[in-house]
């Protein structure tokens, strides 16, 4: 039954987790008069609310915003893009949220946006280019986006050098047999990222592995190759690029885990001492 908090939660100096989600009567989020640089996690999660304050900045520390649900929210204040500790903003199900939220673009730290189930979906389906991302954005889900035929804007992701980069385009058939784009993203990656440990992937319609595989295997779903010799300068070696082809039923559903959705599908590589 829990309707509003008081208006004097900031003095909570040390509270670092609020969590109010599931609390369906909760309709307005106080005014923040003070900073509080020790509230990293947010959650509202299914309440009314309407809006957020536009106090919100002084939540300095702020880390995780989960406003999943949140059916009534229709937007967010501009005072956003000051939460320059922000690494996820969960927006999925707050399906009065029709446009792209702008504010979040300068967010230095935010890796992690969730716009699921909001109305910007229907806009979705007509997206023919990304919209400028945060740049340290490093996993994008564009399944339903059917008229896309253009992901320039991705690159420009790796100016940041990013350690990981994944995009997941399965419903994107303008993007059917651009296996070029694929390859152009992946030397875009390598020449951008740093660190010894580096991932790149992306899913696309497609029939068919692309000719530039070395190894292929057509007939079964797992392939076995021989690591370089000893010899081979390490500084040579960049790293391995696998591809598969696979079918997804028209009804199936992702696999979440711990929030995600992956897709039904996994490619992994496994290393035995002589064997990759």
């Amino acid at each position: 039954n829990l309707k509003s908090l008081p208006r004097n939660i900031s003095g909570l100096k040390s509270l670092s987790t609020l969590n109010l989600s599931g609390t369906s009567k909760f309709r307005e989020f106080p005014e923040i008069t003070g900073r509080m640089e020790h509230l990293s996690n947010l959650h509202l999660e299914g309440t009314a609310i309407r809006e957020l304050p536009v106090s919100i900045e002084l939540l300095s520390g702020l880390v995780l915003l989960n406003l999943k649900d949140c059916r009534n929210l229709s937007t967010l204040p501009i005072t956003v893009s000051s939460l320059k500790c922000l690494r996820t903003l969960k927006l999925s199900g707050c399906s009065k949220i029709v446009k792209f939220p702008e504010s979040v673009i300068s967010m230095e730290d935010l890796s992690e946006l969730f716009l699921d189930r909001t109305s910007i979906t229907e806009e979705c389906k007509m997206l023919q280019n990304l919209p400028r991302l945060p740049a340290s954005i490093h996993w994008i889900l564009l399944n339903g986006c059917v008229s896309l035929e253009i992901l320039s804007d991705v690159l420009k992701l790796n100016e940041h050098r990013l350690p990981s980069l994944s995009l997941y385009c399965v419903d994107c058939s303008k993007l059917t047999g651009n296996y070029a784009l694929a390859l152009s993203l992946l030397e875009e990656y390598i020449k951008n990222s740093e660190g010894r440990w580096r991932h790149f992937s992306i899913a696309v319609p497609g029939s068919e592995i692309p000719e530039w595989f070395e190894y292929q295997n057509n007939e079964g779903s797992s392939i076995t190759i021989s690591t370089p010799p000893k010899t081979y300068k390490n500084s040579k070696l960049v790293g391995y690029a696998m591809c598969c082809v696979f079918h997804v039923p028209k009804y199936s559903l992702p696999n979440y885990t711990h929030g995600f959705p992956y897709p039904v599908h996994e490619l992994s590589m496994k290393s035995q001492p002589d064997i990759l």
